[in-house]
């Protein structure tokens, strides 16, 4: 029996019907309309922490750089997971890849791979962000996800996240 990998959406609510649409050998939980929903569904436990891959519409992205929401999450998660940014503004891509490598240098979080879809041709390069990814990814990434993504559901995010990068490193 193969078992299908757990995955989300975050953005529009038609995103994610979308996405699902591409890989129905995949289990998406219901999508998010936010980073915001995001955490809460994690903390509320109505979305698991267990998810192998996360997509994320560059929509939600602060082009004022007010708040690091976006860069945060994708800095945290991009480690451990498949993490793609659902590209509607290919210009964005160098924003977004500068801001999150900034934010894991000063926070000391481990780099991670972004993979970027593009939004006219999903199939194609989510099919090619995959295929990178499996035969890219260390192991041991799954079983940290689930860690990854319990820290950010806690009130205590920043101690728990220490513990978990902490674990999963040694």
């Amino acid at each position: 029996m193969e078992l299908a990998p757990k995955a989300i959406v975050i953005g529009p609510s038609n995103l994610g019907a979308t996405l699902a649409d591409l890989r129905p050998e995949w289990e998406f939980a219901d999508s998010v309309e936010s980073i915001t929903l995001f955490r809460s569904g994690l903390s509320n436990g109505s979305i698991s922490n267990d998810l192998q891959a996360v997509l994320i519409s560059d929509s939600l992205f602060d082009l004022e750089d007010e708040n690091s929401g976006f860069e945060k999450l994708v800095a945290m998660l991009s480690p451990y997971c498949l993490l793609a940014v659902i590209s509607y503004s290919p210009e964005l891509r160098g924003k977004i890849l500068g801001r999150v490598e900034e934010l894991r240098y000063n926070l000391e979080y481990p780099e991670g791979k972004i993979y970027f879809v593009d939004h006219l041709a999903p199939r194609r390069t989510l099919g090619e962000a995959v295929a990178t990814f499996l035969r890219e990814a260390p192991a041991e990434s799954f079983k940290a996800a689930s860690l990854i993504l319990k820290a950010l559901s806690s009130p205590y995010r920043a101690a728990d996240l220490s513990i978990a990068r902490g674990t999963v490193l040694m």
